[in-house]
């Protein structure tokens, strides 16, 4: 069971570059070498265009932020360290919008 929220964040707009070849099917992200606990989750993929995926460990708290531009080497899944605690025990991320 993934405790992985992920929350997409982008455009439509069409890549600048071209895809790198030597990914053909995808990137699989993974942060946890070394780590005795993860947390794993797919990405829709191709993304939907350029943008970013904000990705929050539920359980601990842990998060990254993942970019894609909507090509065919974008990243497929991600896997992050879980550092253990619940989510509850982390001071609150308070985002002001206008």
């Amino acid at each position: 069971m993934s405790h992985l929220e992920i929350e997409w964040s982008g455009s439509e707009w069409p890549a600048q570059w071209n895809a790198d070849p030597a990914f053909p099917t995808g990137i699989a992200i993974d942060e946890r070498p070394g780590a005795p606990r993860s947390c794993y989750a797919t990405l829709r993929y191709p993304a939907p265009g350029c943008g970013a995926w904000a990705v929050t460990c539920q359980h601990c708290g842990r998060g990254m932020v993942v970019t894609a531009t909507g090509r065919h080497d974008d990243p497929c899944s991600v896997r992050i360290a879980c550092q253990g605690k619940l989510a509850s025990q982390w001071p609150k991320l308070v985002v002001n919008r206008p």
